[in-house]
């Protein structure tokens, strides 16, 4: 079991995956988890390391600081990265591992392999993959179970290979996702052959309904040309690159 936990700090928030929880503690974590997300507080901010801590207890577990340079609130790089600073000086005996992040751009990634040096963090790899795209980004390991590999890249050994498509263009490669998620799937288990009956929407009467069951007259014209521009960008395809492997300094990321 895993779990991307937003973590809300200052004016912007953090992202830790949580990986491997003791399946007993899992429904406690959550909630525990949730409830802080929840309630964002000042006040609330000296019990963030207790709650990390106690977290990173558990041997088996590992926790990730994902894609830390992603200034998703945008309240400017400066801003975010100061708030980087505070939080990994807040929960550094914690944090096993910085993600380089396959659906990032490479610029970003070098940032956090930098940030990995400083703060001696190792390198693990992510990918935030929400289509078909492959995993760009991949992690070697001998171990028998996540908890063997917990270990490892807990105790700094971590290798972290790049697949192909990591060297092709980051907006072809999430045009080519989205234009996956708008083609039809006629195998579909379901049988939501239409990416229209597979996106859900909570309207305001609170009612969970599919881009299909909204959509009218009007609307229906947009939807189809808007599958056709998507489309015709996912059929763009780029030479692929040779595979390599990118060691923990990270020259090359």
């Amino acid at each position: 079991m895993s779990v991307e936990w937003t973590v809300l700090f200052r004016d912007t928030y953090f992202h830790l995956g949580v990986h491997n929880p003791r399946p007993s503690q899992a429904p406690a974590t959550m909630e525990r988890l949730a409830a802080f997300t929840d309630s964002p507080s000042p006040r609330l901010l000296p019990l963030l390391p207790l709650l990390v801590g106690e977290l990173a207890c558990q041997p088996s577990l590992l926790l990730v600081l994902n894609h830390p340079f992603w200034d998703q609130p945008l309240i400017g790089e400066g801003s975010h990265e100061a708030h980087l600073e505070e939080f990994l000086l807040l929960l550094r005996p914690w944090i096993h591992a910085l993600e380089i992040n396959g659906l990032r751009s490479r610029s970003e990634n070098r940032l956090t392999v930098l940030l990995s040096r400083r703060n001696g963090i190792p390198l693990v790899s992510g990918g935030d993959r929400h289509g078909r795209e492959p995993t760009a980004t991949l992690n070697l390991t001998n171990a028998r179970g996540f908890g063997e590999f917990a270990a490892e890249v807990r105790s700094g050994k971590s290798h972290v290979v790049l697949m192909p498509q990591y060297r092709r263009p980051l907006w072809l490669r999430i045009a080519e996702s989205v234009a996956d998620i708008v083609a039809d799937a006629p195998d579909h288990v379901h049988g939501w052959t239409s990416w229209t009956q597979r996106v859900f929407r909570e309207c305001d009467d609170g009612v969970i309904r599919t881009v299909a069951e909204m959509a009218d007259e009007e609307t229906q014209p947009i939807l189809q040309a808007l599958e056709a521009v998507l489309g015709r960008l996912g059929s763009l395809r780029m030479p692929r690159a040779l595979e390599w492997a990118v060691p923990q300094t990270g020259e090359q990321v």
